[in-house]
């Protein structure tokens, strides 16, 4: 058994999450333990952790403020980070390793993932995900394990529309009040444009009903209802 090298420091307090259920893995909470179920997602930045699940490892918690939307419905500011073990049994070309993991997550209730890990444990440790084949590959450690790969649902499709009419002068940018069905509230979303004046966001069901308009053409603009 190896302990891998702790994870780069993160500076970052406040991100979108997406769809937290998409691939899942096995990790222990020793070498030999029973392998419990958790997730894995690398459109997620941050990592979370079940608060029952850490009394199962050791870990410490610290006060830290930072702000998450689309974990679970109500959740917005956090104030408990945590810090601790888990051990990740996968494979190498020589042997069967199972690698000692130190990781920081911010602790909630009621996690249906138990441990969400998320780009701040895949990046630094080179993570190289095979979707084909249904296994990631931690190239700086050496570690390969399979994962469980739940493709995402449908795209969530919404027309929409300004609530006027808006003429934007040569360089102008504004924010356009618009309308469009309610979002599911579990994720969040990119907003991909197919006017050209209207810039591309990532939003959520609690995001304001505006997109950020900008003229870089040297004429006059108009978006019609």
């Amino acid at each position: 058994m190896a302990e891998a090298p702790m994870e780069m420091v993160e500076s970052i307090d406040s991100n979108p999450l997406s769809s937290y259920q998409y691939m899942k893995m096995k990790i222990r909470t020793s070498p030999d333990g029973e392998d419990i179920s958790v997730g894995t997602d690398s459109g997620t930045g941050r990592s979370f952790v079940d608060r029952e699940f850490l009394k199962t490892t050791t870990h410490s918690i610290e006060k830290r403020d930072g702000t998450v939307k689309g974990i679970l419905p109500g959740v917005g500011d956090m104030n408990e980070w945590a810090t601790y073990e888990f051990w990740k049994p996968g494979h190498d070309d020589q042997g069967n390793p199972t690698l000692k993991f130190i990781k920081g997550g911010w602790v909630v209730d009621n996690l249906d993932a138990v441990v969400l890990l998320g780009n701040d444990w895949l990046d630094p440790y080179g993570a190289s995900i095979d979707y084909p084949a249904q296994k990631i590959h931690l190239t700086k450690v050496g570690l390969s394990f399979p994962v469980t790969i739940t493709p995402r649902g449908k795209p969530c499709v919404r027309k929409v529309k300004t609530t006027r009419k808006v003429t934007l002068l040569p360089g102008q940018r504004a924010y356009i009040p618009v309308t469009y069905k309610p979002l599911p509230n579990d994720r969040s979303l990119a907003f991909h444009s197919k006017h050209d004046a209207v810039i591309n966001a990532v939003v959520d069901a609690r995001t304001p009903q505006v997109v950020l308009c900008q003229n870089v053409t040297k004429g006059v603009i108009t978006l019609s209802l």
